[in-house]
């Protein structure tokens, strides 16, 4: 996401209950840019953010998450 601050993003989404990285999956606990995400082309500036779901989450911790999502986006975005 253009202008997405992922750090702000990260912290807010956790303040909220919601767990959330800023990176690729096999790049869990690396603090250096995705090797993997740049190789789709996504910038550093994009403020990538990635949620992982399965089969224990709820529909109702989904539908938690996609009600605070865009107001933490507005306010993690500069």
């Amino acid at each position: 996401m253009p202008g997405l601050d992922s750090v702000s993003a990260l912290f807010l989404l956790d303040e909220a209950g919601h767990a959330a990285s800023a990176g690729s999956a096999c790049q869990a606990g690396v603090q250096s840019p995705s090797h993997v995400l740049r190789s789709m082309g996504v910038a550093d500036s994009e403020g990538p953010l990635r949620f992982t779901l399965g089969l224990e989450n709820s529909e109702a911790e989904i539908d938690a998450l996609l009600e605070v999502l865009p107001t933490i986006v507005a306010r993690a975005t500069h």
